[in-house]
């Protein structure tokens, strides 16, 4: 298990040869982060040709993260409604949906695929997309920098080029491609605050480019606001219990084999209503009590069909978006 960085590094930082130093740190040794806060812009329905946009979608979030440790929060709107939790604490996994609780402790394997694990790493993934400089899928402990390039793994032991190009000093642009003779498939371009330490050196704004016709920018994060902290975080600061409110009413209990759907009773007793296989794309328990379920399977789906591409992917939590 990899520990976070130290964040006394990069302490009082005003030239831009440490941000550039810290740009690839994030990459290589990500940071303990003991809070961030931030959001995502997603283009909808770009002309494959043209590039136009026709429409956009916000989503706000609030998150931590420290070695395998994490938690996301997904708000619905400015509003600050908690609309999504999802995270890990040690060997827990859970996720707040409404008023269900849902929590595992088993590890997802290919022969017992359990949709809860599998979603927890998906979300951790990105989570580290704001704080890994857009990149989600990369194994960090592959990253060798040699100048402002550097070679490396993602997940499934694919190879990945990345080429930094800086302007004024400060990273402006990230190339990815297959290898170093291959032109780059992906792009991520950062725009930083002024002063560019701002944000604990964290640009405040990343944008991921796909390339077809024409380069395409369809998902814009922005980043509020980063807490570093030079230790790691304990599993007590990633507890559920932080988010958990007298509001929950049903638990669900997930393992490979099967997902366990409780009712609690006033007193907090919990009351099992039902028992099922658990297996991808089965719909879960009695339908009044189990949203989170049948979400944890689109979820699942859709996760690992769009996370795993160069280094960032795509995971679209809220069933209500705020347009624009």
């Amino acid at each position: 298990m990899m520990s976070g960085a130290p964040a006394q590094e990069f302490t009082n930082i005003s030239d831009s040869n440490n941000i550039v130093s810290f740009f690839k740190q994030a990459i290589r040794q990500p940071f303990n982060v003991e809070e961030f806060t931030g959001s995502q812009t997603m283009e909808q329905s770009s002309d494959p040709k043209t590039g136009k946009k026709m429409g956009r979608t916000v989503t706000y979030y609030r998150g931590a993260r420290s070695s395998t440790n994490f938690f996301l929060v997904t708000y619905a709107g400015t509003n600050r409604i908690i609309q999504f939790v999802s995270g890990r604490s040690g060997n827990e996994m859970y996720f707040l949906n409404g008023n269900t609780l849902t929590r595992s402790f088993d590890p997802a394997d290919a022969k017992s695929p359990n949709p809860s694990a599998v979603l927890s790493d998906a979300m951790r993934k990105y989570a580290c997309q704001f704080l890994n400089m857009g990149m989600a899928d990369l194994n960090p402990e592959s990253v060798v920098w040699r100048g402002n390039e550097f070679e490396a793994v993602r997940n499934g032991n694919i190879p990945l080029h990345g080429r930094l190009e800086l302007s004024n000093g400060i990273p402006a642009r990230l190339l990815l491609s297959p290898n170093d003779h291959a032109s780059a498939e992906r792009r991520i371009s950062y725009i930083y605050p002024n002063p560019p330490d701002s944000i604990g050196c964290f640009p405040s704004q990343i944008t991921l480019w796909t390339k077809g016709e024409v380069w395409r920018g369809d998902i814009t994060m922005e980043l509020d606001h980063v807490k570093i902290v030079s230790n790691e975080l304990g599993n007590d600061f990633f507890a559920s219990t932080q988010f958990e409110k007298n509001n929950i009413k049903y638990f669900n209990f997930e393992t490979n084999r099967e997902l366990s759907v409780y009712a609690l009773t006033k007193e907090g007793t919990p009351v099992k209503l039902q028992t099922r296989q658990s297996l991808v794309g089965v719909s879960y328990g009695p339908k009044p009590h189990n949203s989170l379920s049948r979400f944890l399977v689109v979820g699942f789906l859709m996760a690992t069909s769009t996370l795993p591409i160069f280094g960032y992917g795509v995971i679209r939590l809220n069933k209500k978006r705020k347009k624009q």
